[in-house]
Parts: structure tokens; C-alpha cells; sequence
């Protein structure tokens, strides 16, 4: 009765919702969650996906109180918390695409490719300018190819033949497509992912979620690099 009095004075009790948008994000906001109800058993927390075509969508729309994803994020009325973890870059490619048998590719390869971007009306241009960029580090142009709106579109069209597509290393261990090679990127910076919630809803209970996900991604194992055919 003490604890659940502390916790309801600290605003702990009642649910929390909590968004992510990959996988492996997945995996530490379900630790995260865990973590939080052994403190407050009194609180409820409920997870969903979301979407990177409206990345911000549930946010927006009050269907989530905080949410783990990718960066970059810059809104006026979003506050980006701490860089949870990171994880490096590969790119997914044809089986049948000479990268697909080299160990590593760099950044400005991508002149010799046609780029398959995440599409979506309320997807930040900032955002897809860092993730799948227009032109490489030298400033040569990167030539773009058909969108998709969803993860699995982008490996059919991988596999097809229709281009390539930037991504997490680690998406290689959790999808896969008998057309499609994951190829790591040996010069392009990490993706980072950190924590969102509304300016106008945070609360003591966003709070300290917020820092029990740091808590639980600490045991996210890095990526491994897939094996390379040489």
C-alpha cells in the first residue's frame, strides 16, 4: 500500500503508451516496460509499432506518450531526448548486383545505383534527406527510384531489381528476401535512436520511462556484419 501511495503521488500509476519503429527498438522498450512495471505495478504500459511513412502520426494524434526511433528529429512541438544507441548502416541490394560480393560499399557508390526511399506525405524532408540522401559526401548526385510505404514493399522491390536501399546493419537479421544481400557501408555515419514525446504531455511518468529505456538498451547487443561471399 506505501509503494502504490509513492507511486501514484509521483504520477506513476495509470497507463503509458510507448511507440517504436524498428525491431530492434522493439526489443528495448519491452525490457523497458518490464523494468517499469516491476517499480510501479500499478501502471499499464502499451506498445505499438509506428510506421516510418507518418513517423510522428500517433504522437501527433495523442495515440503515444513517448516513442523510441530513428533520428534526425526536429520539431517545434516535439522534445528529442538523449541518443539511446546506434546502429551502423548497410545497404540492401540485389543478389544478382556486383555490391552484392563485395565486404563493404562507401557512400558515394551510390552514384552507380538507383535509391528506393520510404515515401509518405508526413514524413520530415530532413529526415529522408538523411536517410536516403540526394547526393553523396563529394556532392555527386544519387539517382532515386520508386518509393515505398512500407518495409516489406522495400524488399520486393530490392529483389526485383528495381534499385537498392539504404538501412540498419541489423535489419539483415530480422527480415530477409532470397533476393536481397545486406551489404555494411564502411564510411557512412551510424543511425541514431533516441526518445520523443509531445513539449505540451511530458510528465513524471514519461520521465522516468524515458530513462528505464536507456536502461534496457544498454542490452541490445550491437549489430553483427552478415557474411560476406568473396
Amino acid at each position: 500500500m506505501v509503494d502504490q501511495a509513492r507511486s501514484a503521488a509521483r504520477g506513476f500509476t495509470g497507463p503509458i503508451r510507448v511507440g517504436f519503429s524498428a525491431s530492434w527498438s522493439g526489443e528495448a522498450v519491452i525490457k523497458a516496460a518490464d523494468l517499469f512495471q516491476d517499480r510501479h505495478p500499478d501502471a499499464e504500459v502499451h506498445i505499438r509499432e509506428v510506421q516510418l511513412n507518418d513517423p510522428l502520426g500517433p504522437m501527433r494524434a495523442d495515440e503515444v506518450d513517448l516513442q523510441l526511433t530513428e533520428f534526425p528529429i526536429r520539431e517545434p512541438d516535439i522534445t528529442v531526448g538523449a541518443v539511446v544507441f546506434t546502429e551502423p548502416r548497410g545497404l540492401m541490394v540485389p543478389a544478382r548486383h556486383p555490391f552484392a560480393e563485395r565486404l563493404s560499399v562507401s557512400v558515394e557508390d551510390l552514384t552507380q545505383t538507383t535509391l528506393i526511399p520510404m515515401t509518405g506525405e508526413h514524413i520530415p524532408q530532413y529526415w529522408l534527406d538523411a536517410m536516403y540522401p540526394r547526393r553523396t559526401p563529394s556532392g555527386l548526385p544519387i539517382p532515386h527510384g520508386p518509393g515505398a510505404t512500407y518495409w516489406q514493399e522495400t524488399l520486393s522491390l530490392v529483389g526485383a531489381g528495381k534499385g537498392v536501399s539504404p538501412a540498419s546493419l541489423r535489419a539483415a537479421q530480422y527480415f530477409s528476401h532470397p533476393g536481397v544481400v545486406m551489404v555494411p557501408f564502411h564510411d557512412a555515419p551510424p543511425i541514431e535512436y533516441g526518445l520523443l514525446w509531445r513539449a505540451s504531455r511530458e510528465t513524471a511518468r514519461v520521465r522516468a520511462f524515458a530513462e528505464i529505456i536507456r536502461q534496457a538498451a544498454a542490452s541490445v547487443q550491437p549489430a553483427a556484419c552478415p557474411p560476406k561471399r568473396r
